[in-house]
């Protein structure tokens, strides 16, 4: 058997390159009586290959009419054929036969048709990755649909979290500027926790809250029957098929933004093909009168977790480390996040608020928390100098009056008198401030001056630093200058 390829290839080299049977068939590798057989046929035919009986097949009949009385399993079919007409056959061809015969089942839906401001459908929909610093994440999309106009809200997140799915759900009701009646939702864990057999629904309590907070009522699809959610359903594959396709957003805050202005320039004005209008203008004639007003305060969408900070003041949450004041290292804190921000607090006291970070690894910290603690160890680190200099002997405080009368950094002239403590010890360096107190000089170099003297040649008491003037060496008394010679 050759297939139409190589039918052709044959009649074009026996009609156009005059080839004959045999020449053809050295070029194509076949035989020559084949190639003479499909000469003499006027079109390709694929050769159909002759049935073979099966054990089986005088059953046919008999297994269709068992099935269309009532769902029989393979092993039951079986059953009745050894039984009643003394089938000697393998189960497994019954069952492969069962398999192709079995009618399939009609699943009838019912059209479902809302009120407006009745209901609202809520679904998470995955749309690829997106990078996000030193990583990449996953690209979430939240839509909301009003059931009547079909008005759609959508937005992006990195995950599909409680405080994604409320701030979402909070988000959506302030675009629309009200409430419907009811919020239909899937199974997801961040809306419902169990979900009986029997309807028994037990709804998550932070979306009960919600729920409470605007006034409307949730509801959930029965497991496994997307077809109860289905505009939702429809927007999601909408928003894949329309507006991503084909685009690459940089960031989650790229994509939010190009997703809200398709919202508004695409798919909220639209022609709908169910309601053949536009959602919007379905939505502001008929269904936004009909929507319950917003409260006055926004639900509170935050998740709350406590985490202990550690020695460098750190709290870890969600795989990143966040900054804290230096009082709070290893203290119980309470870290509230919503998808926006991390917020830590004492009891009621808020200590730190960060940007939350999607990265991977991340340190977020806040400037001013380590500056405070760089001041914390220059204030420990100056009181040290100075009480470690006052114990100097009774001259030591005088000098350091004089420096803080007498010089602009009085601070860097301790440190290097106490350098010099280091250098020869306490003895030589007390003897030279009560010589720099009894002549009225106070600076550091005096200072150095004897103690270097007395550790060459072990006594400075008759050979001082000679002073000029007492006071200060540099204080120097001029004549006031003649400006009349400059004028003109």
């Amino acid at each position: 058997m050759i297939n139409e390829e190589t039918y052709w290839q044959i009649r074009r080299l026996s009609e156009v390159h005059k080839l004959n049977s045999v020449q053809i068939a050295d070029q194509l590798g076949l035989s020559a009586p084949t190639v003479r057989r499909w000469l003499k046929s006027d079109r390709w035919e694929k050769r159909r290959q002759p049935s073979r009986s099966s054990i089986i097949e005088p059953h046919e009949e008999r297994i269709r009419k068992l099935l269309n009385e009532h769902p029989y399993t393979a092993v039951q079919i079986f059953q009745i054929l050894q039984k009643d007409e003394g089938y000697r056959g393998s189960y497994s061809q019954v069952r492969r036969f069962v398999n192709r015969a079995r009618p399939s089942p009609v699943t009838a839906y019912m059209r479902l048709k809302f009120r407006p401001g009745e209901a609202m459908q809520v679904d998470f929909g995955k749309c690829g990755t997106v990078p996000c610093g030193n990583t990449s994440r996953r690209l979430s999309v939240l839509v909301v649909t009003l059931c009547y106009s079909r008005l759609m809200y959508a937005e992006f997140f990195h995950y599909e979290r409680l405080e994604h799915f409320l701030t979402g759900i909070r988000h959506a009701l302030e675009y629309f500027g009200g409430v419907p009646e009811k919020v239909v939702v899937d199974n997801c864990k961040t809306a419902v926790l169990h979900h009986s057999r029997h309807g028994g629904v037990q709804f998550h309590p932070r979306f009960s809250e919600l729920a409470a907070h605007y006034g409307f009522s949730p509801a959930a699809c029965t497991p496994r029957s997307p077809q109860e959610k289905g505009q939702v359903e429809n927007g999601v594959k909408y928003i894949k098929s329309n507006f991503m396709a084909g685009r690459r957003p940089s960031s989650l805050q790229q994509a939010d933004s190009d997703l809200r202005r398709w919202l508004e320039q695409t798919a909220n004005v639209r022609t709908h093909g169910t309601t053949r209008e536009q959602p919007l203008e379905r939505f502001r004639r008929e269904e936004q009168p009909a929507l319950g007003s917003l409260p006055f305060k926004p639900a509170d969408c935050a998740v709350t977790e406590h985490h202990r900070a550690d020695k460098c003041c750190r709290v870890s949450f969600d795989g990143n480390r966040y900054s804290v004041p230096e009082k709070y290292a290893r203290k119980q804190l309470t870290v509230r996040a919503t998808p926006e921000k991390v917020l830590l607090y004492d009891g009621e006291m808020l200590t730190a608020q960060h940007p939350r970070s999607y990265e991977r690894n991340a340190e977020i910290v806040n400037p001013e928390h380590e500056e405070d603690m760089r001041r914390k160890r220059r204030r420990a680190r100056e009181q040290n100098l100075e009480h470690d200099f006052l114990t100097l002997g009774s001259a030591a405080e005088t000098f350091r009056n004089g420096l803080e009368a007498g010089q602009l950094n009085p601070r860097s002239h301790l440190r290097r008198i106490m350098a010099l403590v280091e250098m020869y010890g306490p003895d030589p360096v007390t003897e030279a401030l009560e010589n720099a107190v009894a002549f009225h000089t106070f600076r550091a170099e005096y200072v150095e001056h004897l103690t270097e003297q007395y550790s060459k040649d072990g006594e400075y008491r008759n050979n001082p630093l000679h002073i000029p003037r007492a006071g200060d060496a540099l204080d120097l008394d001029l004549d006031e200058p003649d400006m009349n010679q400059y004028n003109i």
